[in-house]
């Protein structure tokens, strides 16, 4: 790709709107949220056919992988979040969506780890046992879907780095870096078509335990602020605002994010009624000395002029 090109690309999405992105996000993140769906339906149903565990086992992972997308779609559309640069905040249906996911990936885990257990116990030798028919068109059925999920996340999380937006990087993420349990899964199969059924077993009791850790990844990475926990200490904030000049005092300080990823910061500012038209430039240079020292924030400062009544927002 030319120069020229690069920059006509970069021109593009730097030209769109705040309105416009966050519309662009959300529309990749649904279609990667129906097509994990799909995906899902077609692995459970592939799995209760077949009575193959582990496909059964490998919905877990397209569970928490289905979770994540319905957690960066909240963090996109949700009116009390800024839009594009998101971070994630305390809500009751984040609050409900962390407990039905660890409560999903429990009772499969625990169903399928038993159903394993019994097979091995009940029969005395591997080679003896239950039959799982797996066939050509759905080896190449799956073969489909796991690279069309693929293309799908990877897509994404070059629209995400062009548009600065943590949602869709940490989602795509998510899937990118569990994407070789679907090889090794599409490989399984073709040894389970060729008879050795206890791959099925083995890679069932393996890919129970994988889902668990990913789904411990996936509340690591996306829900670290379900608590509203201080991610920037409010003293050090204030420090930092009360060192530009026109700025007499700080309060109400609040911040929520990871250090390093993102962060959203809130507090109130007393400015020096001299400063009163130079409001803009104390905000900026208080978002660029927290940005400078603490990485990719974002912060919603509430300016107060000493003397007057009035205030304002940024």
């Amino acid at each position: 790709m030319s120069r020229a090109r690069v920059d006509r690309a970069e021109g593009f999405w730097d030209s769109l709107a705040r309105g416009d992105r966050a519309s662009i996000c959300q529309r990749v993140l649904f279609i990667n949220l129906w097509l994990t769906i799909v995906s899902l339906a077609v692995r459970v149903w592939m799995g209760w056919s077949t009575q193959s565990l582990s496909l059964l086992a490998d919905s877990l992972h397209t569970i928490v992988d289905a979770f994540s997308a319905l957690l960066s779609l909240t963090a996109l559309t949700s009116p009390y979040r800024f839009q594009g640069r998101e971070t994630w905040s305390h809500g009751k249906l984040e609050a409900m969506m962390i407990l039905g996911l660890a409560g999903t990936i429990g009772f499969g885990a625990l169903s399928l780890l038993m159903l394993v257990i019994h097979q091995l116990m009940m029969t005395p030798s591997l080679a003896a046992l239950p039959p799982v028919t797996i066939t050509i068109s759905m080896i190449q059925m799956l073969t489909l879907m796991t690279i069309a999920q693929a293309a799908g996340h990877f897509f994404q999380y070059r629209v995400g780095r062009q548009m600065q937006s943590v949602a869709l990087k940490v989602n795509a993420l998510n899937y990118l870096q569990d994407a070789w349990i679907g090889v090794l899964l599409i490989l399984a199969l073709v040894l389970i078509s060729l008879g050795y059924r206890w791959v099925d077993s083995m890679l069932a009791l393996a890919m129970v335990l994988m889902a668990g850790a990913s789904g411990w990844r996936v509340i690591c990475r996306q829900v670290p602020t379900l608590l509203q926990q201080v991610a920037i200490a409010p003293e050090a904030l204030i420090q930092i605002a009360q060192q530009v000049q026109g700025v007499t005092s700080c309060d109400g300080v609040q911040s929520r994010g990871v250090v390093g990823r993102q962060v959203w910061v809130e507090m109130n500012v007393v400015l020096h009624p001299e400063f009163m038209s130079s409001q803009n430039w104390v905000k900026q240079q208080i978002e660029a000395m927290i940005r400078d020292r603490y990485g990719p924030v974002q912060v919603m400062t509430t300016v107060i002029v000493e003397g007057f009544e009035g205030r304002s927002d940024s």
